[in-house]
C-alpha cells in the first residue's frame, strides 16, 4: 500500500529523520573551506549526532523493558 497516489507528487515530505539531519551536516558546495579537515569535522559532528540518537533510543528501551 502506497503512502500516496503514485501518479501525483507527495503533498509533503518528511525531512526531520536522522538521515536528513545528518545530510544537513555535509559541507555546502559553495563553502570556501572544502579541506579534508573541514570534511572530517563535519563527519565527526554527524557521528556524534547518530551516536547520541542511538544511545537515547537504547537507554529508552533499556528503561522500558
Amino acid at each position: 500500500m502506497s503512502q500516496y497516489d503514485l501518479k501525483e507528487s507527495p503533498k509533503y515530505v518528511i525531512n526531520t529523520g536522522l538521515a536528513s539531519r545528518i545530510e544537513r551536516l555535509n559541507l555546502d558546495w559553495m563553502d570556501s573551506d572544502q579541506s579534508a579537515d573541514a570534511e572530517n569535522e563535519a563527519f565527526h559532528r554527524a557521528m556524534a549526532l547518530a551516536g547520541g540518537e542511538f544511545m537515547e533510543v537504547r537507554l529508552f528501551w533499556n528503561v522500558h523493558i
